[in-house]
């Protein structure tokens, strides 16, 4: 039962290291192709904005080069969030599938994913801000904007953050345990 249980751990932890190197490929692809092209033409084939606070209708116009360069760089900023969180996950689904599954790297991986989720959390409110003032920035006077939005994904990803990190430093007392217990005669 023990070699089934661990088997299945192995073979669903590469197919998602798999899913997760993929994602850190395509997701900055996606990036490039919104600002880089017609934003609204591709926004609306996905049919969900890829823009926080701006539904797809609100994008129905070409937007400037430069508004567009700048909006890309700012969408760096999640971006590299993502990819981040997105190693870490690798990492720790590739000891997951070597079968190594209580070791302090466990332990790190899991514990800066944690860190790094709660930081984007707090940094997405600034990103937000920066991003829709460079969006409205085309605007006239008294139409530009800023807009910071918190939902119940902000607060949900925030207490996963939080118990994610908590959970890392159980998993550090486990590990620890056991390697006294295995260097205990």
């Amino acid at each position: 039962m023990k070699d089934r249980s661990l088997s299945r751990i192995k073979t669903v932890s590469a197919i998602l290291k798999w899913l997760f190197i993929l994602a850190m490929i395509v997701v900055p692809v996606l990036y490039v192709l919104f600002w880089a092209f017609n934003t609204h033409v591709f926004s609306k084939s996905l049919g969900v904005s890829v823009i926080p606070s701006f539904p797809v209708d609100s994008l129905g116009q070409e937007m400037p080069a430069e508004i567009r360069v700048a909006g890309f760089c700012v969408s760096l900023i999640p971006m590299i969030f993502f990819i981040v969180k997105a190693l870490f996950l690798v990492k720790l689904f590739r000891l997951y599938e070597k079968g190594i599954i209580f070791s302090f790297d466990n332990v790190r991986n899991m514990r800066r994913l944690g860190w790094t989720m709660l930081l984007w959390e707090l940094a997405n409110p600034f990103y937000q801000i920066l991003l829709t003032f460079i969006l409205s920035s085309g605007n006239p006077p008294g139409h530009r904007y800023v807009a910071v939005s918190l939902n119940n994904v902000d607060i949900s990803t925030t207490v996963i953050a939080v118990i994610i990190i908590v959970v890392s430093w159980i998993m550090r007392e486990g590990v620890r345990l056991e390697q006294q217990q295995r260097l205990t005669v």
